[in-house]
């Protein structure tokens, strides 16, 4: 896959299934052992859940495992797991660029919250692309965050927020309509950065002040988010800031 089809974190209508799933309720209604993930993988521009999806845990030499389908409300399950460990996951669909999250399943346990991880379409991706830079290295992946702040009981955005990766400089910021501006040096209304051309491993992450991950990784011992990249593919991260 060329990596021109890089920049905008939107999905269009191409492949999306309507109706409810089921893989979530069933999960909480069954007897389960140890730790699980439960998500829900949906296209971000319409907010719809993406049928079919195949969604696996990457092992230490970043082979696919335990794989399972997002159902028709793109729910999907991922159980018996280590208590309280830390895996990527891999998520795949025609017409998307492949997806990588990073989850703790602590944060996934307690309260049973859910995972809402959004994939990226091809062809509108392109025309975000174009409105940036024209030249992106083959072999290589992006990495995109999402930060928020308290808004009463529910989140938004963060703005005026700055991210800052060794070896990868500052990221290109969303103005408040979503569109890449290569002029931006905080983060605008929706909270949203991306870095491109990021050769595949991992990467040392200096968040802003007063914010934590979210699903991600834990800090490491010097307070800076471990993330992994991987060619042809969005690494996605949600960051909450207070």
């Amino acid at each position: 896959m060329n990596t021109r089809y890089a920049l905008l974190f939107v999905a269009a209508l191409s492949g999306l299934a309507s109706g409810c799933g089921e893989a979530i309720d069933d999960f909480i209604n069954s007897e389960h052992q140890g730790d699980f993930i439960l998500g829900k993988v949906r296209g971000i521009a319409f907010n719809i859940a993406l049928r079919g999806v195949d969604v696996c845990l990457l092992d230490d030499q970043d082979q696919k495992t335990g794989c399972t389908q997002s159902d028709a409300g793109g729910e999907f399950v991922l159980h018996s797991l280590a208590q309280q460990s830390q895996h990527r996951i891999h998520m795949t669909t025609s017409g998307y660029w492949p997806l990588i999250g990073m989850i703790d399943t602590k944060r996934s346990v307690a309260g049973q919250p859910i995972w809402e991880p959004a994939m990226l379409d091809n062809f509108v991706v392109d025309l975000q692309a174009r409105r940036v830079d024209e030249t992106f290295a083959e072999g290589t992946g992006l990495l995109y965050f999402e930060l928020q702040e308290p808004d009463g009981d529910e989140w938004k955005g963060a703005a005026d927020r700055q991210l800052f990766g060794e070896k990868l400089g500052e990221p290109y910021y969303f103005n408040d309509s979503s569109w890449l501006d290569k002029n931006r040096k905080s983060t605008a209304s929706k909270g949203s950065a991306i870095f491109v051309n990021v050769k595949p491993g991992w990467y040392p992450i200096k968040l802003p002040p007063g914010c934590l991950p979210h699903w991600g990784f834990d800090l490491n011992e010097q307070g800076l988010l471990p993330t992994y990249v991987a060619a042809g593919t969005v690494t996605e991260l949600n960051v909450r800031c207070r």
